[in-house]
């Protein structure tokens, strides 16, 4: 998982009433070489594919609807790419339940216009979690992320 659900996982502060918010969907990152498992596990709960939507982009991102409970889940496969690209296949397994907490913090701060939704993320993951130089549990990678930043100067 990534996305608000993910920071809210991860962070006691996102319940706190000034950084608390609401969350519009579930986000999940899935590796691009297992798409048929990911497809049979939503329709085995019960969600519905977006089947124009994933017919053109089903090689880099899926999307499926819970009508009943107006929930929708986005999966990207191996990249996120909105206002810039991260590749995290290779940092997916890294953590049990979300992505590492640098790789969080890295799709908050590529925003380019950032919401209210991305500040209060940033506020949280940066107010409950220390920097270190690996992928420690509950620690932001910090000589990854610069390494990261290094590569692509808009992050």
């Amino acid at each position: 998982m990534f996305g608000g659900l993910a920071v809210r996982f991860h962070c006691p502060s996102a319940t706190h009433r000034e950084l608390a918010r609401k969350y519009a969907d579930i986000d999940f990152m899935g590796l691009k070489s297992k798409p048929g498992g990911i497809k049979k596990l939503f329709l085995d709960l019960g969600y519905t594919p977006r089947d124009i939507f994933n017919a053109l982009h089903g090689d880099t991102r899926l999307t499926f609807n819970d009508v009943e409970n107006e929930r929708r889940i986005d999966i990207f496969l191996d990249v996120f790419e909105m206002g810039h690209k991260l590749n995290f296949k290779d940092r997916l397994l890294l953590d049990k339940f979300t992505i590492p907490l640098a790789d969080l913090l890295a799709t908050r701060l590529q925003v380019v216009e950032l919401t209210e939704r991305e500040y209060r993320d940033i506020i949280t993951l940066l107010n409950d979690h220390e920097f270190s130089n690996s992928d420690a549990p509950e620690t932001i990678n910090g000589k990854y992320l610069a390494k990261l930043c290094s590569k692509e100067w808009g992050i």
